[in-house]
């Protein structure tokens, strides 16, 4: 677990990426890859936590990069399917 969110934290740098698209295909890969090898098991609270530990991260890296919008126009522009 600690690895992982170790590659998150490093990913959702300050300067690591220049858009949103190409931070979210690294973050997912990373999570993808290491969801896939831990599968086995009862893991749901441990995927839980690394869930709400990359959304809080990826919001925090779209609010800095962002800092004149606020939090509503942020949820409209970027977290929208």
């Amino acid at each position: 677990m600690a690895a992982i969110k170790r590659k998150v934290r490093v990913l959702t740098g300050r300067t690591s990426h220049r858009t949103l698209k190409v931070l979210l295909l690294r973050v997912n890969a990373a999570l993808r890859g290491w969801a896939l090898y831990f599968r086995h098991g009862v893991s749901k609270r441990t995927f839980s936590r690394l869930d709400s530990f990359a959304w809080r991260r990826i919001t925090r890296w779209v609010r800095k990069r962002h800092r004149r919008l606020n939090w509503k126009t942020i949820r409209r522009r970027f977290m929208t399917s």
